[in-house]
């Protein structure tokens, strides 16, 4: 189907490209506003529903944007923007925004259907790599097109960032450039098990994504209706994990590739060849294969792939000689034009406008346009952290920050810096003196700490009621009845003074703990916590979180060996927490939380050393954080002077 849209000039038009990138400029032309069009006067033909094959005579429903004058499309050729989703390719007949943004400005935009999703055809495996191939047959096709001049850039967020991975793996010619934005680049580490825990996030993703495009779904109204009800009644699906999702055991066998999926992914929980060999679920161990092409990377401090983004960036500079670049905000798994992520406001200044950036970069490598990108600093960060912590109209805390240009990933002048944890639950950068020194404290798996926050569990899928969790970013470390997560006995609190002088804290983080336990096995969390003093907008304070990692005692050493613990044997565990960028304000403390659940954000680690489907139940575990001179547990912080 063709149809056929008239464009009218904006009253106000956006500068256009990289006109205002000015080389030690204080904004990107992509932070101001969308860029302007470079031709008003286009409107835009659609082919909706183009069939294209693919190499086994699969066929993918593809929409073609083009550029058009008097009702008929264009004639010549132009670059191509290509978007691949499981998530439903939008204007199948009326053409939505970004693709009349890119249309506007002289491009070719294409958004395609995964196989076995929506319009089409084929079986989906969700994260499989038959994406490679797909992606490879799909850039060729394009190539070939009597409108397209073979250079083709790939763009897409969340699952639309893996299907640009898994081309890039693809290398197919015509690749010119990507915009890679929040996705894993090895699942097993971050997206669907981090530090040998397993997200649960994970179990409504193949359940809502069932019923809401799978082509069998949608020709079986049986199905439908009792994935619908299944993702209705998740919270007791969540009770159920593990046994509940094996094989037959949930409505989800009513989509055996969907149910395969989550049978596999639980039933491997340790680092196999699984995790190795599929391209879907990690590039990581294939970053060799991948096209030597310019690639922007979009992540969020508040992602839940905020570890992932900055090594995706590192891995290309490290690896490949075309121009790599990294963006990272105070953003969740949402649209990079949030200035607010739960209940944290950081200002305006936040916004980036998603589609302006990647029309700069895509300017400079499809059309040969000098736009300024490649003459900006390599990463930019937004440093959290510069307000004044008054209470918005809204009711948020206003933690404000600013954008900042930096020539290198980790920060080379970032300073790595250990506090220590001490008996009086203090954390100096001192170490410990005892020459005995512990807390100990009960883990119960029927009454977890709960998820308030950070990188969440359940973003971008499911959303679950209360009192399971509250959702992503900045949260007052409260549970849902306000009671303070402190005063939890099975939380163990290590904060620093009130800072004489501000401190930021960017980079990676790591705690390094020593403990011990009762069972077998037991998981150590930890959280980043910037805590204010008392005001009169937040009389008791406020325990805002940034990041939290966890690792698994039965993974301690090794993702693939695992091994039990000895009870009562202490033990160095690493507990590795995503980067961030904060600044902890004079009068601030640094809070560093310590427990062994943090719950619907992970699974509850069992005690024992059974198999997920082979679980007998749980186990309490006593645990033992150890603060002496030989077992001195501290957090590594990297300090920017």
């Amino acid at each position: 189907m063709r149809t056929h849209l008239r464009l009218r000039p904006s009253l106000a038009l956006w500068l256009f490209g990289g006109v205002v990138a000015i080389l030690g400029g204080p904004t990107p032309v992509y932070s101001r506003q969308a860029a302007a069009v470079a031709d008003p006067t286009y409107e835009v033909s659609v082919m909706g529903n183009v069939m294209v094959p693919m190499r086994d005579g699969v066929r993918l429903a593809t929409d073609i944007f083009r550029p058009a004058m008097n009702g008929q499309a264009v004639v010549g050729k132009f670059p191509v923007i290509l978007g691949r989703t499981p998530y439903n390719k939008t204007g199948n007949t009326v053409p939505d925004r970004t693709a009349t943004y890119f249309v506007q400005n002289g491009y070719v935009y294409i958004n395609q259907d995964l196989r076995g999703r929506y319009a089409s055809e084929g079986s989906f495996r969700p994260f499989g790599d038959q994406d490679v191939n797909d992606g490879y047959d799909v850039v060729v096709w394009i190539t070939k097109q009597p409108w397209s001049n073979g250079k083709v850039a790939t763009m897409g967020a969340s699952y639309g960032g893996l299907t640009q991975l898994e081309l890039g793996l693809g290398n197919p010619p015509g690749l010119v450039a990507q915009v890679v934005q929040r996705m894993w680049d090895n699942a097993f580490k971050t997206g669907i098990y981090t530090g040998g825990a397993f997200e649960m996030r994970r179990l409504p993703w193949p359940v809502q994504r069932g019923y809401q495009g799978a082509v069998q779904a949608q020709r079986d109204t049986a199905i439908r209706v009792g994935l619908v009800q299944m993702e209705k009644d998740m919270a007791l699906w969540l009770e159920r994990f593990p046994a509940g999702w094996n094989t037959g055991a949930s409505p989800l066998k009513m989509l055996p590739e969907y149910e395969r999926f989550l049978v596999d992914v639980i039933g491997h929980w340790t680092y196999d060849d699984f995790w190795k060999k599929d391209r879907g679920v990690n590039i990581e161990e294939h970053w060799d294969d991948y096209a030597d092409v310019p690639v922007y990377w979009i992540g969020g401090w508040y992602d839940i792939y905020a570890a992932r983004s900055p090594i995706e960036y590192m891995e290309m500079s490290r690896r490949k000689t075309s121009p790599q670049r990294l963006i990272m905000g105070p953003w969740c798994h949402c649209a990079t034009e949030a200035t607010s992520v739960g209940s944290v406001d950081y200002g305006p200044a936040t916004r980036v406008y998603g589609d302006s950036l990647r029309l700069v970069w895509f300017n400079q490598f499809l059309k040969g346009m000098d736009t300024g990108t490649l003459r900006e600093a390599p990463v930019r960060i937004f440093v959290m952290g510069t307000g004044d912590g008054h209470k918005t109209p809204e009711g948020r805390i206003y933690h404000g920050g600013e954008w900042r240009s930096e020539s290198d990933w980790p920060l080379a002048r970032a300073k790595n810096t250990a506090f220590y944890f001490h008996g009086d639950h203090s954390l100096a950068t001192t170490p410990p003196a005892a020459n005995a020194s512990s807390t100990t404290y009960t883990h119960d798996p029927e009454n977890p700490v709960p998820t308030v926050g950070g990188q969440s569990a359940f973003q971008g899928s499911w959303t679950p009621p209360e009192p399971i969790e509250k959702g992503a970013g900045g949260f007052d470390q409260r549970d849902m009845k306000g009671v303070p997560l402190r005063q939890r006995p099975d939380v163990v609190v290590f904060e620093t003074a009130p800072l004489g002088e501000a401190m930021e804290v960017t980079g990676p983080i790591t705690v390094k703990l020593f403990a011990s336990s009762s069972a077998v096995n037991t998981d150590f969390t930890a959280k980043l916590i910037d805590v204010y003093p008392a005001s009169p907008d937040w009389p008791e304070g406020y325990a805002m979180i940034f990041q939290d990692g966890i690792i698994r005692a039965s993974h301690r050493e090794s993702m693939t060996d695992i091994s039990p613990l000895v009870p009562g044997k202490v033990y160095e565990f690493t507990i590795a927490i995503p980067p961030t960028s904060n600044v902890f304000k004079k009068g601030h403390r640094i809070r560093v939380d310590i427990a062994s659940s943090n719950y619907p954000r992970f699974d509850l680690n069992p005690g024992t050393m059974d198999p997920p489907f082979q679980r007998r139940g749980h186990l309490k575990a006593e645990n033992r954080v150890y603060h002496d001179r030989q077992h001195a547990s501290h957090v590594v912080l990297p300090v920017v002077p």
